[in-house]
């Protein structure tokens, strides 16, 4: 059972395991927090009965000894009760149980034990230990008529049993208020901590999926003109070749442009489900990384761009979603195409395999990018170039991130002389299905590496 309560200081396993009697992460934070709360009490009050009951067995006084020993099983019971989850029972039985067993030491005891400690602490927790507010006021109400009665029955009466009242239960009695207290305080300074941390993350959530929602007006607005602008270029090229009689050719273009307009169906279907932010919304399988690139490399035969794609493997399986990893190459490709201003742009995509890891190189002989914002370019809305030399608004490389990240991958920079090298590493294939059943991948070492492409 989680604990976080207990991390700032050492507890022994055994006390811990009591101090989460009842504790479920089916209830709310702070019902937990009363549970254990309840638990501590109970042991506090074992550990004060039996000092004093060790100590006035040692002096004779065998009816603290049996007011003690009466004490300690009622906790185990009430305990118990907390084990098998019977919550309620229990708070119910330790807020009518111990302010009668108070009542009786200080009626009977006398008036130096100096009860109004105790009692006004245990007044307070059996209020807390309740939601219900009519709840909190009777159990309140019980505690205070109860003191009330014992100090009228100590001013109208001798108490029988004062002649073996001795100090130190007077100090117990204040140490375990004390302590109290102390319990009662880090339960609910705990909860204040806990609760802001929570919304602290929930924040962070807000914030993250308003940046993503960003990312998505991005792509609606981008991303998704760019099947259009190939379908009109494939239409105007099929229409060119019907003109010219080339039956062959205008089947051809005609097939481009059916699979484009398919490959859009499935990129808006997809990129819904990636809006929620949430993996298992979104659909995983066994795919074929060598499929994606030779796709990517055919969406791009009529761009002014040479692109070096060498096929050494029959495939390269891996886990994952294949509409989004193939937005990631898009995206990769047009930035090389963009980005490039040399007479013959090209672009070089390679890939190696290592003992966890397929590692993709997209590197091109582009303008480059400075060392300094190799990691910054990640960020959303973060442009190194301003709308009159390269359009754009600064979210594409921030998807591209997003996307592999979501495959428990990794996306970076890697520095060369000319031009930029994106280096993605995607799981193999047994790596990431272990990640969907909650097992990370080990680190990265040096590995040996075969080269597939």
């Amino acid at each position: 059972m989680p604990n976080n309560k207990h991390n700032r200081y050492f507890v022994p396993p055994a006390i811990r395991w009591l101090f989460d009697l009842g504790v479920s992460e089916d209830q709310a934070s702070w019902e937990n927090n009363l549970t254990r709360l309840l638990n501590q009490l109970l042991l506090l009050s074992s550990l004060g009965n039996v000092i004093m009951g060790l100590y006035h067995l040692m002096l004779g006084n065998l009816i603290p000894v049996l007011f003690t020993t009466v004490s300690t099983l009622v906790n185990i019971v009430i305990l118990r009760l907390q084990y098998k989850k019977m919550l309620f029972p229990a708070r119910l039985g330790a807020c009518l149980y111990y302010p009668l067993l108070i009542f009786c030491i200080i009626s009977l005891g006398g008036e130096n034990l100096h009860g109004e400690y105790i009692f006004f602490t245990i007044a307070f927790i059996c209020a807390l230990l309740f939601q219900r507010r009519w709840l909190q006021i009777v159990m309140a109400t019980y505690v205070i008529a109860l003191y009330t009665l014992s100090q009228w029955l100590l001013a109208n009466y001798q108490a029988p049993f004062a002649h073996i009242s001795h100090p130190l239960d007077r100090y117990i009695f204040f140490a375990m208020s004390l302590l109290s207290l102390f319990f009662l305080a880090n339960s609910f300074f705990s909860e204040l901590v806990k609760s802001r941390q929570e919304r602290e993350a929930l924040m962070d959530q807000v914030m993250t999926s308003n940046a993503k929602l960003k990312q998505m007006n991005y792509v609606v607005s981008h991303d998704l003109r760019s099947p259009l602008r190939r379908i009109a270029s494939f239409s105007d090229l099929a229409r060119r070749a019907n003109l010219r009689g080339e039956q062959a050719q205008t089947a051809e273009f005609i097939g481009l442009i059916k699979d484009t307009a398919r490959k859009q169906y499935d990129f808006i279907k997809d990129m819904l489900a990636y809006a929620q932010l949430d993996k298992e919304s979104i659909p995983f399988k066994v795919m074929d990384l060598k499929v994606l690139l030779a796709e990517a490399h055919n969406q791009f035969q009529t761009e002014n761009i040479l692109i070096d794609l060498r096929t050494e493997l029959a495939t390269v399986p891996a886990f994952g979603n294949p509409t989004l990893l193939a937005l990631v190459f898009q995206n990769l490709i047009e930035n090389a195409i963009k980005y490039n201003e040399a007479t013959v742009p090209q672009l070089s995509i390679s890939v190696e395999a290592t003992s966890n890891w397929i590692e993709l190189r997209f590197s091109d002989n582009g303008i480059g990018i400075a060392p300094e914002y190799h990691e910054a370019v990640f960020d959303i809305f973060t442009r190194l170039h301003d709308d009159s030399r390269y359009e754009g608004s600064g979210i594409g490389l921030a998807t591209v991130k997003g996307i592999v990240e979501l495959h428990q991958g990794q996306i970076q920079i890697e520095p060369q002389t000319v031009g930029t090298c994106f280096l993605v590493r995607i799981p193999h294939l047994a790596t990431s299905q272990q990640e969907v059943d909650g097992q990370a991948p080990t680190s990265l070492g040096e590995d040996s590496r075969a080269k597939v492409f």
